[in-house]
């Protein structure tokens, strides 16, 4: 598989690459997808999703999709009642995103590696906790 877009997520004041898709949630639990279409095989999911974590809350405040015949899909086709962002209630679990510059480019999915990982843990859209992981620095290094 090619490696894919990332999402885009924002957390205090920092734009970071969502390695997860938590729209799919969304779709799961709904048992709707709209027809998005994959513009090229960097993005088989067809769609971006924008996110920000504001007062411990996970957002969708964007969405460009690309749906038959060029059709645009964002957030309004998504969710015509909601005007600018719309509470990830349905997000339960942990979600990656990177932070830095990439290590070791894998082409394949969201394994590339970079300097930081960030784990975002949420329950019901509600942030719990966060974790970084430095990959810059050496794991376990040995002493001789």
């Amino acid at each position: 598989m090619t490696a894919q877009v990332s999402e885009a997520l924002h957390y205090r004041g920092d734009d970071l690459a969502l390695c997860t898709e938590p729209l799919e949630g969304y779709f799961a639990l709904t048992g709707e997808r709209p027809p998005f279409e994959a513009p090229h095989t960097a993005l088989w999911r067809g769609y971006v999703g924008h996110w920000e974590i504001l007062d411990d809350r996970l957002y969708l405040t964007g969405l460009s999709g690309c749906g038959k015949n060029g059709q645009d899909i964002g957030l309004p086709q998504l969710f015509p009642d909601c005007s600018s962002r719309v509470f990830a209630h349905w997000v339960n679990g942990t979600l990656r995103a990177t932070r830095g510059k990439c290590l070791q480019y894998v082409h394949a999915g969201f394994a590339s590696i970079y300097e930081q990982d960030v784990f975002f843990h949420f329950d019901d859209g509600i942030l719990m906790s966060v974790e970084v992981i430095d990959n810059s620095a050496p794991a376990n290094a040995a002493f001789d």
